[in-house]
């Protein structure tokens, strides 16, 4: 069975403000759409507002009455105050502390922000116009010519002395008797020096030091013992000895160091002997020496 159904083709279009219909026949139709157009403004000119309808009718109307307004208003005081009044009309300070400082060096003044004043007298603070150094003593003036002296051995506590011998040839007996030295090295202001002695101006902590060389001079076996004094007693625990064979095989040398606490005007000397009834034994040149080290 065959149905025919007829479809029918229409169109619609617009050209700028025209409306063009085609139907099924191909028969074209016009509109103009110009007169359907509605056409509006709003303006505002300061606090008036105007606005014209499609017809060309205007209406005004006033906003002055929509606006807040606020201000914010300062003093000048002990304080600054700032306020500010909202559009109710309600006022609200808000504090800004303010302070100063004022005058020289020798006399300030600060204001607070309650304008309370506080003076700062600055001449107390003295200027140091000279200063020098003498063993572990300062010495500052300052510009009224006042002088303060200032202790520096707790600080500075290490300090020497040296002395040592450059020509040897000193005989040992069987009993002890004082190496010789008699040459200085470094001596700080703090010591005093002998030919055979470094005698303490100050008590403390001591590192002391003492070396000493020998020789035979015959061909025979020998050996010394050596030891260290403070004031003429024995310090325990400083005995060395040495021991020579013969003219071939003739010197040797101790060193010893000992750690120890002095007082002002200790003497510290090194003594030695020849513990041997045989041979002949002497101190070598440059071989022998004694140093007293002050460390606390």
């Amino acid at each position: 069975v065959i149905v025919d159904i007829d479809e029918t083709i229409t169109s619609l279009d617009t050209v700028g403000q025209t409306l063009v219909y085609t139907d099924e026949a191909g028969n074209v139709f016009t509109a103009d759409l110009t007169g359907l157009e509605t056409l509006t403004a709003l303006d505002t000119v300061g606090q008036t507002m105007t606005y014209r309808d499609e017809h060309g009718n205007i209406f005004t109307a006033d906003i002055s009455q929509w606006e807040t307004t606020t201000t914010v208003t300062n003093t000048v005081g002990g304080n600054r105050i700032a306020t500010y009044t909202n559009e109710d009309g309600v006022s609200v300070d808000i504090d800004e502390t303010i302070t100063t400082l004022s005058g020289t060096s020798d006399n300030l003044t600060y204001t607070s922000e309650n304008g309370a004043t506080t003076t700062f007298d600055g001449t107390d603070d003295q200027t140091i116009t000279d200063f020098s150094l003498a063993s572990d003593t300062l010495s500052i003036t300052i510009e009224d010519g006042n002088t303060s002296i200032v202790d520096l051995s707790g600080i500075f506590n290490s300090s020497l002395a040296e002395v040592y011998d450059t020509t040897g040839n000193q005989a040992l007996t069987t009993s002890f008797l004082n190496i010789n030295f008699g040459v200085d090295g470094i001596v700080d202001p703090d010591y005093t020096t002998s030919t055979s002695s470094i005698t303490v101006s100050k008590p403390g902590r001591y590192r002391i030091t003492y070396r000493v060389t020998t020789q035979v001079t015959t061909n025979t076996r020998s050996g010394g013992e050596f030891r260290l004094t403070n004031n003429g007693l024995t310090v325990r625990g400083t005995i060395a000895n040495t021991y020579q064979r013969n003219k071939d095989v003739d010197r040797n040398t101790v060193t010893v160091t000992k750690i120890m606490d002095l007082d002002m005007s200790d003497v510290i000397r090194v003594q030695g002997r020849r513990y041997s009834s045989y041979g002949s034994l002497r101190t070598t040149k440059d071989g022998s020496s004694l140093i007293v080290e002050r460390i606390k």
